[in-house]
């Protein structure tokens, strides 16, 4: 699993539903969608997306979620000059499991990301699809949870398997399970 950097400059692309798709991840548990993936070809199914807002204040990393599409495909392309041209531009299919309104709410600030190992990454990309470093990732995992205040899910080892230690757990989708529950007669059991 790799990790990639996705980009939303709201100068240049204005998300008029965005609180019905956060709306849609406290319902369900998430929210799918397609996204630009700039020149990336390497981005497959199951990989780590964060979102980052530039462009305008407050920029930061507000969403994050997991790449659904096998891997990238054309399509027209979003911004409607280069529609005009006849320009393509490539997608992914992914499923946001958290999004945040900027406008409303706190989002990770991007001066958080000059700090430490994460001042490693350019993080002002103009393009979606630039891939972040394993421990760079494993380091914005940990902030985005804390910030998120959730606990940060590490590896574990259960009975006599070892998980890999760059095996990553993330919580929150919702998830329905059913069971058969069994009723018994207390006087049918043998003594």
């Amino acid at each position: 699993m790799a990790t990639y950097l996705l980009t939303w400059n709201p100068k240049r692309w204005p998300w008029n539903n965005l609180e019905e798709c956060i709306v849609d991840i406290k319902q369900r548990g998430y929210y799918e969608d397609t996204w630009s993936c700039g020149r990336n070809t390497k981005i497959m199914k199951s990989d780590r997306v964060f979102l980052i807002r530039l462009g305008t204040e407050p920029k930061g990393i507000c969403g994050s979620g997991w790449v659904t599409s096998k891997k990238f495909f054309e399509d027209i392309h979003w911004d409607e000059e280069k529609q005009k041209r006849g320009e393509l531009a490539r997608y992914i299919k992914l499923r946001f499991d958290k999004l945040l309104d900027p406008e409303h709410e706190s989002i990770l600030p991007r001066m958080a990301l000059d700090q430490g190992i994460l001042a490693r990454m350019h993080w002002d990309s103009q393009t979606s699809g630039i891939s972040i470093q394993d421990d760079v990732a494993d380091e914005l995992e940990k902030l985005w949870a804390s910030f998120l205040g959730k606990p940060y899910a590490t590896p574990f080892v259960t009975g006599a398997k070892e998980i890999s230690p760059d095996q990553k757990f993330w919580e929150g989708a919702a998830k329905q399970v059913s069971i058969n529950v069994y009723e018994r007669d207390p006087q049918a059991r043998i003594v």
